[in-house]
């Protein structure tokens, strides 16, 4: 077997855990319903920082981040793919929080396709004939659920096409997927942390605060 088909293996099995603990989201996201998705979001874009640095670390990687900082054609795809993918999470959160989670669902199925359609216009890849008898599988099981929804699945459009121009645009930057994210959160870490403390400033200095409404 072959050094790319080994690598294309090791992807599948990658995608089909990544898929599966997102699965698992849902269940954690609606046990913070109350919350508002803002701050769940903000939360969630700091607390990566550490624990990206410290993966990072253990697999020697950190001098990445210093390559992607020198580079601004890297810093400008990378500030792209940070906006997609933060209304990607956002979406998400805040859909589970929405009781909207077949919809959000059904962004994450459509997903593939997305990412089938990046690879064909954007890097001109080309399919088997197995693999198009794959996508019109797909496309004829996104078709019936949107049909036994009975509305147009806008949260799924748009979870769906964040995420795969988010892949197309991180395909295109020549940096590993740890030093990446990192650095992608390092962009978002002062937008967060001034949302954070604003937060903060509300609850402990009595400043006029409305209060999340789902």
């Amino acid at each position: 077997m072959s050094e790319q088909d080994n690598q294309g293996r090791a992807g599948v099995i990658f995608a089909l855990i990544a898929f599966g603990i997102w699965i698992l989201f849902p269940f954690y996201w609606n046990e913070l319903r109350d919350v508002d998705p803002m701050e769940i979001l903000c939360h969630r874009i700091l607390w990566s920082i550490p624990v990206l640095y410290v993966i990072m670390i253990l697999n020697k990687s950190t001098g990445e981040i210093a390559r992607v900082l020198r580079s601004p054609k890297m810093l400008l795809l990378l500030s792209l793919s940070t906006l997609v993918i933060t209304i990607n999470w956002g979406l998400y959160i805040w859909s589970v929080a929405n009781d909207l989670i077949l919809q959000a669902s059904l962004g994450y199925f459509m997903n593939p396709l997305a990412n089938v359609l990046a690879g064909l216009v954007v890097f001109r890849e080309q399919l088997r004939k197995w693999q198009w008898v794959s996508v019109g599988l797909a496309i004829t099981g996104v078709v019936i659920s949107v049909l036994y929804a009975g509305v147009f699945p806008w949260i799924g459009v748009v979870l769906a096409v964040s995420f795969g121009v988010y892949g197309a645009v991180r395909k295109l930057v020549d940096v590993d997927a740890v030093p990446g994210l990192c650095v992608e959160t390092i962009l978002l870490f002062p937008f967060a942390t001034g949302y954070l403390i604003w937060l903060y400033m509300q609850d402990t200095l009595g400043f006029l605060h409305f209060g999340y409404k789902s």
